[in-house]
């Protein structure tokens, strides 16, 4: 589906092609909290992490241990190793962008560099998901795509093998017409809810 997408321009369905497949994948709902990912989670023990204002992975993560520990009383050991391991697996990769040329003449071929960095820079990534609800082995698939969501198109598009490669130039061509022009870079994955991130780019065009 995304591939339809693709062909065609289409960038909000292309972002809902993806989320479809978090959520098949993660077995949850895009707008539920996203610790129902976490194994032996269910709403109400949610609930009791979203009262202390936290409601995604990330934010489980950099809580006070004693609180943590408190909302997970319960659980066995071994259950808690269970969630310590999704954690452990849940991906952190920053993404860090450059634009070699800010202004471009009309319908002029531009780039975008992307790199994509993991929580320590030589650690490799791990491309398996990790799901309790997802029947088989799954590797996760990763996309760059650059698009402009007010006029819902796609502009560059890229599929990412994080197991051969952390780096990728994307390639566009400038609009038609002249100003200034701010576009998003979205950097998905299939396998979790949750670790999505969009940034700005900005740029001029000129005649």
């Amino acid at each position: 589906m995304v591939n339809v997408c693709s062909t065609n321009s289409w960038l909000k369905p292309a972002i809902a092609s993806i989320e479809l497949c978090q959520m098949i994948v993660q077995g949850a709902w895009n707008e539920d909290s996203r610790l129902l990912q976490l194994p032996h989670f269910d709403k109400e023990r949610s609930r009791g992490f979203e009262s202390e204002g936290v409601d995604n992975i990330f934010d489980f993560l950099d809580m006070e241990d004693d609180i943590r520990k408190g909302l997970l009383n319960g659980l066995s050991e071994k259950e808690i190793e269970d969630i310590v391991n999704y954690c452990n697996e849940y991906p952190d990769i920053e993404v860090k962008t450059h634009l070699p040329e800010e202004v471009l003449h009309i319908e002029e071929d531009g780039s975008i560099e992307v790199e994509l960095i993991g929580s320590e820079e030589d650690e490799s990534f791990n491309t398996q998901v990790t799901s309790s609800y997802y029947p088989q082995p799954l590797n996760a698939t990763w996309w760059l795509i650059l698009g402009d969501s007010s006029t819902n198109t796609i502009y560059s598009i890229s599929e990412i093998d994080l197991e051969r490669t952390n780096k990728r130039v994307l390639q566009f061509t400038a609009p038609s017409t002249p100003g200034h022009y701010k576009w998003s870079l979205y950097f998905m994955t299939d396998g979790y809810i949750g670790c999505d991130q969009v940034q700005d780019v900005e740029f001029d065009v000129v005649e």
